[in-house]
C-alpha cells in the first residue's frame, strides 16, 4: 500500500466536490494506492505527472518515492489539463521542469478555516491520507 499525501489545494478541491463524486474519487484513490489499478496515464509535457480518471474528474499526481503518491489537483476534465487556473500567476521556481512549475500555490500554505480542517480530517479517516501544510 502506498502512502497518499494531498497538497492543500487538492484537499480543498476534493472538499468542494458533490458528495457522490467525492466518494467515487476517494474510492478510486484508495483502490489505486492499494492495488495500483485504475485508469492512469503519464501526462506528456508535464514532467513526472500522472492522471487518474474517475468519471468526469481527473486526479493529477506524482510519485515522490516508490511508496508515496502526492495528489496535486482534483479537477473536472474540462479544466484538468489547463496549465493554470484564471488568476493564478506562474510561480518562479529554480527548476522549470518540476511537476509543480505550473502552479503558484506554496506547499507550505496554512489552511485557515475549521471547515477545511474538518475536510482534512475526513480525508484522513476515509483513506488514511495526509495533507501536508
Amino acid at each position: 500500500m502506498k502512502r497518499v499525501l494531498f497538497r492543500p489545494q487538492a484537499a480543498r478541491e476534493l472538499e468542494k466536490l458533490p458528495n457522490r463524486d467525492r466518494d467515487q474519487v476517494e474510492e478510486a484513490i484508495e483502490r489505486f494506492s492499494q492495488t495500483g489499478s485504475g485508469d492512469v496515464k503519464m501526462l506528456t509535457g508535464e514532467g513526472r505527472e500522472l492522471r487518474l480518471r474517475v468519471g468526469h474528474w481527473r486526479v493529477r499526481f506524482i510519485y515522490e518515492k516508490p511508496d508515496i503518491i502526492r495528489i496535486l489537483h482534483i479537477r473536472n476534465r474540462r479544466e484538468a489539463y489547463l496549465p493554470c487556473r484564471a488568476g493564478w500567476a506562474k510561480r518562479q521556481i529554480p527548476n522549470p521542469g518540476s511537476a509543480l512549475a505550473h502552479c503558484n500555490r506554496d506547499p507550505g500554505t496554512q489552511l485557515g478555516s475549521m471547515a477545511r480542517q474538518r475536510g482534512i480530517n475526513h480525508l484522513r479517516d476515509a483513506i488514511g491520507a495526509e495533507v501536508l501544510l
